[in-house]
């Protein structure tokens, strides 16, 4: 997706439709820790079930990485990054979905 805008520590990507978006935020929180987010945003019509309205909505898949100033390289966030991405990659992970819809902790 080529990058649509850019600002203050932050860069927004969409398709040319701008049904499918992703965002990447980075700030300093008021105790002083670094926070790095991802947002990937799909936007469809849907119908409402009850009134057969057409109506667009959208959905998030979110990844944050929240963090002190100092103590974590970043060699270390990339290895846990990673481990978090092979678990939702694994068999254990597969069942993820079903497990939110379920609203599994």
């Amino acid at each position: 997706m080529p990058r649509v805008s850019v600002g203050n520590m932050t860069a927004r990507y969409a398709n040319a439709d701008e049904t499918l978006t992703l965002e990447i935020t980075h700030q300093i929180t008021k105790v002083g820790r670094v926070r790095h987010q991802v947002d990937l945003v799909q936007t469809k019509v849907v119908t409402d079930p009850v009134s057969s309205e057409n109506d667009t909505e959208d959905i998030t898949v979110r990844i944050t990485v929240d963090r002190p100033p100092y103590g974590w390289t970043e060699a270390n966030v990339s290895s846990l990054v990673a481990g978090f991405k092979t678990w939702l990659s694994t068999t254990a992970g597969t069942g993820i979905v079903a497990r939110l819809y379920g609203k599994e902790s």
